[in-house]
């Protein structure tokens, strides 16, 4: 089908998905078929049917890996002239098996799994038990302890649909009892369970690593130690604005204070002591705090977390039936295989961007307009925030995090930085509409409005923003701590260690072994140069000047009795180049070396 074709055809699928989805709202069907003509008329044929194909999908209601896969297969066939054929996406598929050699990519189901488990069982009780004991005797301790509650599970779980679901179910009826306002109860759960993606294990942090791979040197271990300060920062302010608000309640007295009991802390700390032990077990086995080195990588740190969580909750706590496990795992592995499906989708589309220089592009604009590193990260939070309002998380970072990486590195932004900037601007989408999915998990879960759910983070919303500008203006809230650990100044930053061409060449340049000598040192052992050998093809003159050709006569062979040694290999007597230079100690491969440096 030619691009014509397709481009009217692409117009009356969309006037017609329109006309239905919005077949109860006339006015909504002739809004959507009036920018679908708009864009017809005056957009590329190009850019309509790449456009429009992603318009036409989302009315739709496709899956999210199939809409990236549609709009890869379009950006590739009707933007790139050298991807006409069906064989010439063989490379991309290459490029997908290439994710195979990612060994932190496995560290993602582990991690899912565990949290399922971890979240069936009884542990987000005692996790709430045991911090309302902790702080609950503060003004405002209920509140406060919810928040504290989530920043316990979300180095349980990883995740911050699921903080919400688990410490909500608990917390919200029992702040609404206590005679915390409906408005601020639902508002507090909503906002402080988003920050299961900051604190550490987290999801969002391993596809950053593995996406931004290519371009800058990141370590899941270390960004995930810099989520820790980002994560109490952010967790602190809201503790305090909890703290706040229980003074100022009209029923509040300071007289009605109580102490806080040593005995009942001790108590429930020990209670859900085996559930609070996960994360540090996952993030002491991979730094060196408990000796001088780590213990195991991120990747075996997942699959030890999904180990210790069926023995907590089988053997320990007794929680979870042997017969919820299957289905546990069934809905693990649904939940899975939609992120490698994105995942894998995600990745082709980088392929696209990085073979038609587009990050090379965007970074040649960037730096064009003349702007300094503050001005770059006040643009880059404004513009994150906006994809977080129309994104998910996982696709924001697959999508975006490649682009903007080369950019950030030609500013000198710590890669740890910039992976907690993105978290945390990402984080703060799941708190804004239209795609904020903690509001619609709220909202289903009490069975509130949406718009009383967004009334209601509003004010939370602003006390995270006020974090992420504290995050970004101090780089060693987020790079100090792996810094320390690392034996380096807390307060140093350090330029991101960018991934180059021209840097792979020179490791491969470097690991020629000892002793081993080129075809030049070669020739200048003869008596003669490179140099000498043009000068000698230049003028007729030459007396003390060989060729590489004399240089083989001299050993016993031409290079016409080298092409009759490849065709007969049995030639005892003549010596080819390679037997030529393995005599004088060196290799065919430092041949090629050698060229590359002329």
């Amino acid at each position: 089908m030619s691009l014509e074709v397709f481009r009217y055809v692409l117009l009356v699928l969309l006037v017609g998905s329109g006309s239905l989805a919005f077949s109860r709202k006339r006015v909504g069907s002739a809004v959507f078929a009036s920018i679908a003509v708009a864009l017809f008329f005056f957009l590329s044929s190009e850019a309509f049917a790449v456009i429009g194909t992603i318009l036409f999908l989302l009315v739709l209601g496709t899956p999210l890996f199939v809409t990236i896969g549609a709009l890869t297969f379009c950006c590739f066939y009707f933007l790139a002239s050298e991807y006409q054929a069906f064989t010439d996406y063989e490379l991309i598929i290459e490029k997908i098996f290439g994710l195979t050699d990612k060994n932190v990519l496995l560290a993602i189901p582990f991690f899912v799994v565990a949290g399922s488990v971890m979240t069936a069982g009884g542990i987000a009780r005692r996790v709430v038990d045991f911090a309302d004991a902790l702080i609950g005797w503060l003004p405002g301790g209920l509140a406060a302890a919810a928040v504290l509650s989530c920043m316990f599970f979300a180095a349980i779980s990883g995740s911050s649909p699921v903080t919400v679901i688990a410490i909500g179910t608990i917390m919200m009826p029992a702040l609404v009892k206590h005679g915390y306002g409906e408005k601020f109860s639902l508002g507090l759960v909503t906002s402080a369970g988003s920050l299961g993606i900051l604190i550490p294990p987290s999801i969002p942090m391993i596809i950053y690593a593995i996406m931004v791979s290519g371009i800058m040197s990141v370590n899941v271990a270390d960004l995930f130690i810099a989520g820790l300060l980002p994560g109490l920062l952010i967790g602190g302010l809201l503790i305090g604005y909890s703290v706040y608000h229980g003074v100022t309640r009209p029923d509040f007295s300071w007289s009605s204070l109580k102490a806080p009991s040593l005995a009942l802390i001790g108590k429930r700390f020990l209670d859900g002591f085996w559930a609070l032990l996960l994360p540090v077990i996952v993030l002491g086995g991979i730094y060196p705090i408990f000796g001088p080195v780590g213990i195991f990588t991120p990747t075996e740190a997942a699959a030890v977390a999904v180990v210790y969580a069926f023995i907590i909750e089988l053997f320990v706590h007794r929680e979870l039936p042997l017969k919820k496990i299957p289905p546990l795992l069934w809905e693990s592995a649904v939940l899975m295989g939609s992120l490698l499906g994105i995942l894998i989708m995600s990745f082709a589309l980088n392929h696209f961007l990085v073979d038609q220089q587009i990050p090379d592009k965007a970074v040649q604009w960037m730096t064009s307009l003349d702007l300094d590193r503050i001005t770059f990260l006040i643009l880059l939070n404004v513009f994150l925030l906006l994809i977080g309002c129309l994104m998910d998380i996982v696709s924001a970072i697959l999508i975006v995090a490649p682009l903007v990486a080369p950019i950030a590195a030609g500013f000198g932004i710590d890669p740890l930085h910039l992976g907690i900037i993105f978290v945390v601007n990402l984080e703060i989408g799941y708190l804004t509409p239209p795609i904020g999915l903690n509001l619609f998990v709220s909202s289903s879960l009490f069975r509130k409005p949406i718009g009383f759910v967004m009334k209601s983070v509003l004010a939370f919303t602003l006390l995270m923003l006020c974090g992420l500008m504290l995050i970004t203006w101090f780089e060693p809230i987020s790079g100090g701590l792996p810094r320390y650990l690392a034996g380096r100044p807390f307060l140093g930053e350090e330029k991101p260690a960018v991934v180059a061409e021209e840097e792979e060449e020179e490791e491969e340049e470097d690991d020629t072994p000892a002793g081993v000598q080129s075809i030049q040192d070669l020739m200048k052992n003869a008596g003669t140069t490179v140099d000498g050998d043009a000068d000698d093809e230049d003028d007729d003159e030459g007396g003390d000047v060989k060729s590489i050709q004399d240089l083989m006569k001299a050993a016993g062979t031409t290079a016409d009795e080298e092409d009759e040694d490849d065709e007969d290999a049995g030639s005892g007597e003549v010596k080819s180049i390679q037997d030529l230079m393995k005599a004088a100690g060196t290799t065919a491969d430092d041949v090629q070396t050698d060229t590359s440096t002329e």
